[in-house]
């Protein structure tokens, strides 16, 4: 062995040894959870409840930063920019891929400049519809829109938001023909739904489920590969008539790029471990997702696979941010 083989030998093990002490060691003073959207949402929520089951488990301070702004762009790159020591986390949804399909002026690459560690829960989106429309089934609701084109709306979140991007991935399967109505949040989109002012949307069922319920809203599919337990009746797209739709959101824990990979597996262990506890799983579930706490790899698998389908859904719809 020459003198450079031993040299890059000692690096390699000096690097090892270093990142299982800070493991070992990990966390010595307080974590900081941001979460890149305003207080009250839904990814509010969720790293308000990890955080005091982490304090618990690893017995430190988790503390909760909303930094909202540009989409989610200002907090993600915030984290995308922090020292990689585990003490900055982002607590993020699939906007991360969205955001970065349609906005090409990023200053962070989801893939490249974070490491995936969880993904607390799973989720996908009801396509609901107001009464007025006189539908009760997803073929229905088509052959309406193409008898029809142009006369009725959708409502988004916002240009390049999931429910956006989900009812344009809906028109170029299907070649129907409705008005994109962009709004500033879910909020929005309920109230625009329930008055009828726009007819058609994407929505999670935590936010719809009241109206389905007592008749204000009508379900006539969901996005996931199978039923909701809570809508039994409610087929999926692919049931209902449009082969292999498929959209599945996520909640996702990262850290900055070249944070140690024993921190990213303790963290990785530790959110797994929480979200699949009976008590923490409930009240998933009671708001419409579906415990999960993936590994590393299968986020990084899943925030690739995303960003691909995004971007061709993009390109194909000529849909730009701004």
């Amino acid at each position: 062995m020459t003198l450079l083989d031993r040299l890059i030998t000692a690096a390699v093990v000096t690097l090892l040894l270093v990142s299982a002490v800070h493991a070992d060691t990990y966390p010595s003073r307080p974590v900081t959870l941001i979460v890149p959207f305003a207080p009250g949402g839904g990814l509010d929520v969720l790293a308000r409840a990890l955080s005091p089951e982490l304090e618990t488990r690893l017995e430190q301070p988790f503390v909760v930063e909303n930094k909202p702004g540009a989409g989610s762009a200002v907090g993600t790159e915030q984290v995308a920019r922090a020292v990689p020591d585990g003490y900055t986390l982002l607590v993020t949804s699939d906007s991360l891929v969205t955001g970065a399909a349609v906005n090409k002026d990023l200053r962070y690459d989801p893939v490249t400049d974070l490491v995936p560690v969880s993904a607390p829960y799973q989720s996908s989106y009801v396509l609901v519809v107001h009464p007025s429309l006189g539908v009760s089934t997803l073929k229905e609701l088509i052959a309406k829109l193409k008898a029809e084109p142009g006369k009725y709306n959708y409502a988004s979140s916002g240009i390049g938001g999931s429910p956006h991007l989900s009812a344009a991935y809906f028109i170029q399967r299907t070649g129907v023909d409705i008005v994109h109505v962009p709004l500033k949040g879910s909020s929005q989109m309920v109230a625009e739904l329930l008055s009828g002012r726009v007819q058609i949307a994407f929505l999670g069922l935590s936010t719809t489920s009241q109206y389905i319920a007592d008749g204000s809203l009508k379900a006539l599919a969901v996005t996931s590969p199978e039923r909701y337990p809570q809508l039994p009746d409610v087929p999926t797209v692919a049931e209902a008539g449009v082969p292999d739709f498929k959209i599945v959101t996520w909640s996702g824990v990262f850290a900055p790029k070249g944070t140690p990979q024993p921190i990213v597996e303790r963290l990785q262990k530790e959110i797994s471990a929480i979200v699949q506890r009976a008590d923490f799983a409930k009240r998933t579930v009671a708001n419409g997702n579906t415990p999960y706490g993936s590994s590393s790899a299968a986020l990084g698998d899943a925030v690739t696979a995303d960003l691909a389908l995004w971007r061709a859904i993009v390109k194909a719809g000529n849909i730009q941010a701004q």
